[in-house]
């Protein structure tokens, strides 16, 4: 709670009018940005931030973030709670991909049919109900592994199996109950596959790493744990084969083509501007919320008219915004995640709170390794599931 009362302060001593002399000591550059405002012909500027309207605007995002979490850890107490959550959003994630898809492959072109967005179209990429394609994708990378955890539960772990001598005998059990009517675990591999071939068709490249990444980290974790038996194998292989028939059907070539072109070019370039705003902006930053009016006076004359209303990665605008010490809280927040989930993780947990733990951290880490390539900090629809996972982390541990 400190940090996070810390982070919303930090915004507010953006916005407040603070003394002139005081601003021009903390932040000297402004002055050179805004010189009819420090020379009394439009008055002083007073606040540290170039921006106010849009850093208030993201101080209230913050805080209700902030209230979430703090809700969240209150209500989420015993493994059951934890349970339930990644359920909720392994159902969620499941939901978006099969909207996206349908959306995409019977669409004309309008989210949800009817809305005509001024700027993007449903026509190209799958998007489901977000206008930008990574944080569609962002959003199905964070239900992955409570997907597969989901499975794991349904059809039950390697250690089970491993010592019960009747292990053929139980697998044709289970694929009787299948038959005779129990379709979870069919469904659960669906829809893995689903989010998985969903994710791909977004065309996103750092989507497509962030899925690669929760797959991975939860799959070996379960491994670690010794929960990898011959039926979640089976599952998983299952929901591999719908993907890649999926792709074979529809799409396969656009996502080759699509994840072997990484050229950085612009990535770099705008990382680049946000380095120099961070020298010169180091303790205060720009405000909040201003990277779309401050990057431009850090390119070069060319490419100026080029819009970029995000850095391409979180950590670096966060800092070129809100200066190092935004930077340091957010490094905070992740410290304190990434310690929750390994204290959940050390040898001796309970294996059931060890398990949702696994789910927990790969997808903790999917979404840290997206942000190194997209602005993901700023989309509420993500930061949502991210939050309640940061409770669910600190009520594992």
């Amino acid at each position: 709670e400190p940090i996070l009362v810390a982070g919303v302060g930090l915004l507010v001593l953006q916005v407040i009018s603070l003394p002139p002399k005081l601003v021009q000591s903390l932040s000297p550059r402004i002055a050179e940005w805004l010189p009819l405002w420090t020379d009394a012909e439009l008055g002083q500027w007073t606040t540290l931030t170039l921006a106010p309207g849009a850093t208030i605007s993201a101080a209230i995002s913050l805080a209700a973030m902030a209230v979430l979490f703090t809700v969240a850890c209150q209500r989420i107490r015993t493994i059951d709670d934890v349970e339930r959550t990644l359920k909720a959003v392994a159902l969620a994630a499941g939901l978006m991909a099969l909207f996206g898809l349908v959306q995409y492959i019977i669409g004309n072109g309008k989210f949800f049919w009817f809305y005509d967005h001024p700027f993007t179209t449903t026509a190209h990429r799958v998007k489901g109900t977000f206008t930008n394609k990574n944080h569609f994708v962002q959003f199905l990378a964070l239900g992955t592994a409570p997907l597969a955890w989901w499975l794991l539960k349904t059809v039950g772990s390697g250690r089970n199996s491993a010592a019960s001598p009747n292990r053929p005998r139980r697998l044709v059990s289970m694929m009787q109950r299948v038959g005779a009517g129990d379709l979870k675990p069919g469904l659960l591999m669906v829809g893995l596959g689903l989010v998985i071939f969903a994710g791909l068709l977004s065309l996103s490249r750092g989507g497509a790493l962030a899925l690669g990444t929760a797959s991975l980290v939860c799959l070996g974790l379960f491994c670690r744990l010794r929960q990898v038996s011959g039926r979640l194998l089976t599952g998983l292989s299952a929901a591999a084969i719908v993907v890649g028939g999926s792709l074979a059907i529809y799409g396969f070539q656009n996502v080759s083509e699509r994840l072997e072109d990484w050229d950085p070019g612009a990535r770099l370039m705008i990382w680049d501007a946000n380095a120099k705003i961070i020298e010169d902006f180091t303790w205060t930053g720009t405000g909040l919320g201003t990277h779309a009016e401050a990057y431009r006076h850090y390119l070069s004359e060319p490419f100026q008219l080029r819009e970029f209303t995000h850095a391409e990665n979180s950590p670096l605008q966060v800092a070129s915004e809100t200066g190092l010490p935004g930077l340091l809280l957010c490094v905070a927040i992740i410290t304190f995640c990434l310690t929750w989930c390994r204290a959940s993780l050390r040898r001796g947990v309970d294996t059931r709170i060890a398990v949702a733990s696994a789910a927990v951290t790969a997808s903790l880490l999917a979404h840290l390794v997206h942000c190194a390539f997209d602005f993901l900090w700023y989309v509420p629809g993500c930061m949502i599931v991210v939050v309640m996972l940061a409770a669910c982390a600190r009520s594992l541990a």
